[in-house]
């Protein structure tokens, strides 16, 4: 049991001194002579919860006052049985953090060691309240709930992270902490799991500016000890990292530029432990010469991995193939360039970490499995991220006029096929649905564990999408029976995005982006019956967690995002709009679906009525078969004419 104060008095911890926790006075406000006062209210490992500060919104009942009962005060007859029960609690969402996130996006950059003996000090009551926000959505309700009085994991969660973000407001411009700098990350990861873009897409621009601030991205740390030089590496690399992450979710540019980084890459793990001196290249050396034989060390390799990753998926969010100058296919482009170093990269990984079930389980014994498994989501998803959108489409008749086939910014038809780009699509989308295939077979939950992290749903739903392509194209070139297992892998990729959901809001945007683009296929390629369910809603709003967006501070429709009924109606775009969209709202993804059918059939109906139709299909849990079609639209229309 950790023998730090579980408590500090109000008036110590504002002077940020040790407090005794002594009641009802403390040694230093008796002393002093102050007025001693305590918290009536805990986190979980003794920092306060002042609920005043706290909308009503954020109460699981509505009211402020049932916040009150979070990890209540016990009497003093009980206090150390309290106390142990919160430092049990602290150190259990410590630990969800540690098998978590901390390894992957924040490269490890808190040294775990020092920080489970000062996590209780007050000046890291930010970063805990952080952590613990973010920690909080992986427990189930029954846990959540044995340690507060009647909180679902979901409120929880949002407490934390209220109070996270009444402490930045607060301190925001004095945090000089390296430590503090990993607040605004987990704070912003938070909230891009559970769907609130606008403010994961601020908080990690708050990392950025606070990183620049101190210059973390060049070596000007020479009177630092090893240990505080290679924190401030990490830090930045996390950085660098969720900034990528950022870009790709919320289909923004990156703000960090690769070629603007000359700190070291993370040095070996156990110099980080023991304080030791260690050289590890930069960035622009491994990259300018194909200088991989210089890596050593799993994190470094990931590191790599994540920079060419988000120099790819970065040109994916800012545009792709509407606003690229150049296809990834042309030899002089700069796109095709770090797509090349990504395959000579793949190519060189050592015996030790090329994927196979033998290393998985090697690394995993090592305590860095989902670290390794993480490392091929990346290299995989980059290899055909931008790839993905230079996949042939045809237009259906009603889109386009007849013979249009239409060019791209550099002036490729969307009907040529490159057999190149179709083949790196095919196989990298495959290479994932079998990894992930091996993962989810298992019943142990620590391997499911490890199964799901960010990039992995980055992965699997651009994989999901290939597969769709795969079923409903290739099947006019190629035998029909060699696309059934397209719509296997499919499915599976979709199952598994319904599972995260559960404690993964942004996973429900990917469900529903991925039915309704099937549903665009399923029109567009002419499947004999359309599929109109309901897209899976696993949201309730009793688990809702609210992160303090207002619809008055989200893009909606001509401000902010595409007006479907404006954008060009070629299968292309209405493709990107409800897949690089996916976490916007559903409503806004079922429009484009619903402009994108009118514009297919303009000379059958009238644009009102195939709108409403469609809308109120899409709200229903029917099939849309040619005969539920004929049975709505005006008499006279045949069903060859559909």
């Amino acid at each position: 049991m950790n023998n730090r104060t579980p408590q500090a008095c109000r008036t110590c911890h504002r002077r940020k001194v040790k407090c005794d926790g002594q009641r009802p006075s403390c040694e230093n406000c008796r002393n002093r002579q102050d007025d001693c006062e305590y918290p009536t209210t805990l986190l979980p490992g003794g920092y306060a919860l002042d609920v005043t500060n706290y909308p009503p919104q954020f109460s699981p009942s509505g009211s402020a006052h049932s916040m009150s009962m979070l990890l209540t005060e016990a009497p003093d007859t009980e206090q150390s049985q309290s106390s142990t029960r919160r430092d049990s609690f602290q150190q259990r969402l410590l630990a969800i953090f540690w098998s978590t996130h901390h390894s992957v996006e924040l490269c490890a950059c808190i040294h775990r060691p020092s920080f489970e003996t000062e996590y209780l000090e007050p000046q890291n009551e930010f970063l805990m309240y952080a952590i613990s926000s973010l920690s909080a959505i992986y427990l189930s309700d029954e846990e959540a709930r044995a340690h507060t009085n009647d909180m679902t994991a979901a409120s929880l969660s949002s407490s934390y992270a209220e109070q996270a973000r009444t402490i930045s407001r607060r301190t925001s411009d004095s945090q000089s902490s390296m430590l503090n700098f990993t607040s605004p990350c987990n704070k912003r990861l938070r909230d891009l799991l559970q769907r609130s873009i606008l403010s994961g897409w601020m908080y990690i621009g708050h990392a950025i500016r606070m990183s620049q601030g101190m210059r973390l991205r060049r070596e000007f740390n020479q009177r630092l000890r090893p240990r505080e030089k290679e924190r401030r590496r990490r830090t930045f690399w996390a950085c660098v990292t969720m900034d990528r992450l950022a870009s790709y979710w919320c289909n923004r540019p990156p703000t960090i530029q690769l070629d603007a980084i000359s700190i070291r890459l993370p040095m070996a793990e156990a110099a980080y432990a023991f304080d030791e001196e260690s050289v590890a290249p930069t960035i622009d050396l491994v990259l300018q010469g194909a200088n991989f034989e210089s890596l050593s060390g799993l994190l470094q390799h990931f590191v790599v991995a994540v920079a060419l990753w988000g120099q790819l998926s970065g040109e994916y969010a800012l545009g792709g193939r509407a606003t690229a100058k150049d296809s990834p296919m042309n030899p002089l482009s700069e796109i095709h360039r770090f797509h090349r170093v990504l395959l000579e990269y793949q190519r060189y990984l050592p015996t030790s970490l090329k994927w196979s079930e033998e290393s998985f389980r090697a690394h995993r014994s090592l305590g860095q499995g989902q670290l390794f498994v993480n490392l091929h989501w990346v290299i995989h998803h980059g290899l055909f991220v931008i790839q993905q959108e230079y996949l042939p489409q045809f237009d259906p008749f009603g889109n386009v006029d007849i013979g249009d086939v239409g060019f791209d910014h550099a002036g490729i038809p969307f009907n040529y096929r490159d057999e190149d780009a179709v083949a790196t699509c095919l196989q990298n989308a495959q290479a994932i649905s079998s990894i992930s295939r091996g993962l989810s077979r298992t019943d142990d939950p620590a391997h499911r564990d490890i199964f799901q992290s960010t990039f992995a749903a980055c992965a699997l739903m651009s994989a999901a999408q290939v597969c769709l392509w795969g079923h409903f194209v290739e099947q006019h070139t190629r035998e029909y029976s060699q696309c059934t297992p397209f719509l296997e892998d499919f499915t599976l990729l979709l199952d598994t995005h319904r599972t995260w959901s559960s404690n993964w809001r942004v996973c429900e945007g990917f469900v529903e982006s991925l039915e309704l683009l099937k549903m665009l296929y399923e029109c567009a390629y002419g499947a004999t019956q359309i599929s109109t369910g309901k897209g899976s809603d696993n949201s309730d709003d009793s688990n809702q967690i609210e992160c303090g967006e207002t619809s008055s501070a989200q893009p909606s429709e001509g401000a902010g995002l595409p007006d479907p009924t404006t954008t060009n109606q070629r299968l292309y775009y209405q493709i990107r709009a409800i897949s690089v969209l996916a976490l916007e709202d559903k409503n806004f993804k079922r429009r484009c679906l619903a402009a994108f059918n009118k514009a297919m059939w303009p000379e059958i109906i009238g644009d009102d009525v195939m709108e409403a139709f469609l809308l109120a299909e899409l709200d229903g849990a029917t099939e849309l078969s040619t005969e539920t079609m004929l049975s709505t639209f005006p008499e006279g229309v045949s069903g060859d004419e559909l």
